[in-house]
């Protein structure tokens, strides 16, 4: 999803305030994050998951949110091309912390949490073309999470 379209998607879920919300976020491990996203973006994903589960999150502003917890990956034209895609389409994955301290400014609280890894069918990309040495990062880490917020 394009950046644009994750905060439609976010504003559009606390417009309905439904008393219970479930989120599955798909973070690290799937084709994007093991092709494209830097060293750098894959720590400070795991620094923030870890952040998740250990409950010491803050809450944040929502424009916050949207600078911080959005990342635009960036991609090279070339690699675009070779992946078949349009040139103006953008990767991005969201920082789980940022996510959960936003749905705190709204009257959420984070019932539960699950950190669980993707089956192999899941993370089936094309492993021929991977042009990063990412993968070997995800081997024992996280692959995703599932959010569940209660009013």
């Amino acid at each position: 999803m394009q950046p644009d379209a994750v905060t439609r998607t976010l504003l559009d879920i606390v417009k309905v305030q439904p008393e219970a919300i479930s989120i599955r976020l798909f973070l690290m491990g799937n084709p994007w994050s093991r092709n494209f996203a830097s060293i750098e973006q894959l720590a400070m994903e795991l620094n923030s998951i870890e952040i998740t589960t250990s409950g010491l999150v803050e809450p944040i502003d929502f424009d916050i949110f949207c600078r911080t917890g959005v990342v635009q990956l960036n991609i090279l034209d070339q690699d675009k091309i070779e992946h078949n895609l349009l040139p103006i389409y953008g990767a991005s994955h969201v920082m789980p912390d940022k996510l959960v301290g936003y749905f705190n400014t709204q009257g959420y609280q984070l019932a539960a949490t699950d950190v669980y890894s993707l089956s192999s069918q899941d993370l089936q990309g094309n492993e021929s073309q991977n042009h990063n040495s990412n993968k070997d990062v995800f081997l024992d880490n996280p692959h995703g999470m599932l959010l569940f917020f209660k009013r």
